[in-house]
This record gives C-alpha cells, structure tokens and sequence, in this order.
C-alpha cells in the first residue's frame, strides 16, 4: 500500500495521459468514418449524375464535370476505371454521345491507368 502512495502522482498523470490518448483515438477513428462516409456519399452522387440526367435530357458539360471529378477518388479507380468503360461501350452507338464527353471519358481513362 505504501508504494501505491507514494507513487499517487505518476499513477495520476499516467492515468490521465491513457484518457487523454483514448479521446484522440476516438476522435480520429470518428473523423475518419466521417470522411469515409461523405467520400462515399459524394462518389455515388457523382455517379448518379453521370449515368441519370435530370429531366431525362443531357447536360453534357456536368457530365464533362462528372468525369473529371470521378479522376479524383483514388479509392474507387478500379470501380471507376469498369464503370467508364462500360459506359463507353454502351454509350458508343448512340447518336446522342456528345463527343465532348467521349473525350473527355478517354482523358479520364488515361490519366487513371
């Protein structure tokens, strides 16, 4: 009992260190999640905007816009890099692919792989 008391102080400021180094830990984890999160939310929203114009009419200069965002979300470039491709090829035929798009979809492309 007597080295518990005479050691009081440090076993304080050990004890307080421990909760301070949890409160961090917790708030990068939480900040991180949160980062991850709205990343996620911005990626799809993206994408959304890409493949699904309002109206059902073209916006080809937000697509342009949209493609070049996309180049930006180094986590998902393998998903990215399948999706461009797919849209190039299903897009390809139809007479209402704006070649401004097309280009830019190919700059895309090469600047992801």
């Amino acid at each position: 009992m007597s080295w518990l008391a005479a050691h009081q102080p440090a076993i304080a400021i050990v004890l307080a260190c421990a909760a301070l180094l949890w409160q961090v830990i917790q708030f990068v984890v939480t900040h991180t999640n949160d980062a991850r999160n709205r990343q996620f939310e911005a990626y799809h929203r993206l994408i959304k905007e890409l493949v699904k114009p309002e109206n059902g009419q073209t916006h080809i200069d937000r697509q342009c816009a949209v493609v070049f965002e996309l180049v930006r979300f180094k986590r998902y470039r393998p998903l990215t890099i399948r999706i461009l491709r797919g849209l190039q090829d299903d897009w390809k035929n139809n007479p209402n692919f704006h070649p401004r798009l097309a280009s830019e979809i190919d700059r895309a492309l090469r600047l992801m792989e």
